[in-house]
C-alpha cells in the first residue's frame, strides 16, 4: 500500500512539470511559426519592390 501511495504522490508532479514543458514547446512554435511567417511576407514584399 505504501509503494502505491508514494507511486500516486509523485504522478501529478510529474504531470504538472509535463504541462508546463508542453506550453513552453506550444508558446516556442507559435513564436517560431510567427518569426517565420514575417519572414515570408517581408521576402514577399522585398520581391515585389
Amino acid at each position: 500500500i505504501s509503494e502505491e501511495t508514494g507511486k500516486e504522490g509523485l504522478l501529478p508532479k510529474t504531470g504538472e512539470k509535463n504541462n508546463q514543458v508542453i506550453q513552453k514547446l506550444g508558446y516556442t512554435i507559435l513564436l517560431v511559426v510567427f518569426v517565420s511567417l514575417f519572414l515570408l511576407k517581408g521576402r514577399k514584399e522585398s520581391k515585389r519592390s
